[in-house]
């Protein structure tokens, strides 16, 4: 079979992404390994990646370049990256791959993927999930079984999918709802594309779960898994390691995101730490410069808002996307002005806890004062909407022509079909 993978990165990703591709050079030399840039790619970096035998993609130049140009601004960072990843399955499929599996860039694969994952593709599956946890997290620690909730079931840091009918549809799926619902935002129910696949085993054939404990093994499942040498539990071997949350100034952690282990109380995950922190280190080491994400900015470098994204979000349908030209970016500033936004340039400086916390303090004394002048009953309803408006993309009532009678909307009705 004609196997792909790929990854899919900003440039200010790259050391992790050229790591990922080394290990899958050394563990998987039949499959095609290439890394999207979901931003563009300087000669610096391309220059490297040559140098390195790498193959990589510019996906601002495939065929979906003017809807991914379009997404760019549509969502942040993480949104953007991840909702490209179906389009890209279709287009190596197009190419005539028989199988595409995407992994995250901050991933390194130890082991061939053929025995336990493309072996289940030559079978009967069209598609190969691997879930966030196989058994019950039974402390009080961070993640537990509600994250989970929240983000979804499976993990879509590492997915595969063969080029059937089955595999095409899901992907087809997949790519519509990534179009306009590729938010991170848990209040809507949505956590980037890894929500949507909750719903896949139960609308399309040839779905196989994996419990697999050597695949995808990560901060999240480490209460149920424990390295022995090279073995999950000392039966299975490990495949892959997610390093999700990974930091590289910090001998001792095992993920920004957790806070049940350290590497002094997991001494069995000391050694693969030390050897990813080396080999990442060691990448960045060879780069003069690290490119800003570019879709962050206006061509004046000024920041581009969340805001001002989802007043694009809102209107995407009548307006050219801002990044096709200096005239569409205009014509996006002078919408968002007429309706009372104004971007400003954003400071890159780190807010400090302590002046979160004195703001927080302001706040809370101000809701206190709001429920004595409400009432616990109008104080909840209350609660309730301000929750419905943590969502910016449902806040289409900041546009000035804004006629709906129905307050509750969640901008959909926007969105011409």
């Amino acid at each position: 079979m004609r196997n792909a993978a790929f990854t899919v990165i900003a440039q200010n990703y790259v050391g992790y992404g050229i790591v990922l591709a080394e290990s899958m050079k050394l563990s998987n030399p039949d499959i095609n390994f290439y890394i999207y840039f979901a931003d563009g790619i300087t000669d610096e970096i391309s220059n490297m990646l040559d140098a390195r035998g790498i193959k990589y993609v510019d996906a601002t130049k495939t065929s979906d370049s003017d809807i991914f140009l379009s997404l760019a601004f549509k969502y942040e960072i993480t949104e953007y990256c991840t909702s490209i990843k179906p389009f890209i399955i279709s287009q190596l499929f197009e190419q005539g791959y028989e199988t595409a599996t995407y992994i995250d860039p901050d991933i390194f694969v130890y082991e061939s993927l053929s025995g336990p994952v493309l072996s289940k593709l030559n079978s009967d599956a069209s598609i190969v999930f691997t879930p966030h946890i196989c058994s019950p997290i039974k402390d009080n620690y961070l993640p537990d079984e509600q994250v989970h909730l929240k983000t979804g079931t499976y993990n879509l840091g590492f997915v595969s999918v063969k080029n059937d009918l089955n595999g095409r549809m899901i992907a087809t799926w997949w790519s519509e709802k990534c179009k306009n619902a590729c938010f991170n935002d848990s209040f809507s129910g949505l956590f980037v594309d890894q929500k949507w696949t909750n719903l896949i085993p139960g609308m399309f054939d040839g779905v196989y779960i994996s419990r697999h404990l050597g695949l995808n093994m990560a901060y999240w499942n480490l209460h149920e898994r424990k390295l022995d040498g090279h073995f999950v539990n000392g039966k299975e071997p490990l495949i892959f390691f997610h390093f999700s949350g990974f930091v590289t100034n910090d001998i001792n952690a095992i993920s920004k995101y957790q806070n049940r282990y350290t590497l002094e109380t997991r001494p069995d995950l000391k050694v693969l730490f030390e050897n990813y922190r080396e080999a990442v280190i060691g990448v960045l080491s060879g780069l003069k410069n690290l490119p800003k994400y570019k879709y962050n900015y206006y061509s004046d470098d000024k920041s581009i808002s969340l805001l001002a994204r989802r007043c694009y979000y809102f209107k995407q349908n009548e307006l050219d996307c801002p990044f096709k030209g200096l005239d569409a970016e205009k014509k996006f500033i002078d919408f968002i002005n007429k309706n009372g936004i104004y971007e400003k340039n954003i400071s890159d400086s780190v807010t400090v806890v302590s002046d979160i916390n004195n703001k927080a303090k302001l706040i809370n004394r101000g809701m206190r004062v709001l429920l004595r002048l409400l009432g616990p009953h109008r104080y909840v309803s209350l609660c309730k909407y301000f929750g419905f408006l943590s969502s910016v993309h449902q806040q289409c009532f900041i546009l000035s022509e804004y006629k709906h009678n129905d307050v509750i909307s969640d901008g959909r009705s926007h969105l011409k079909r």
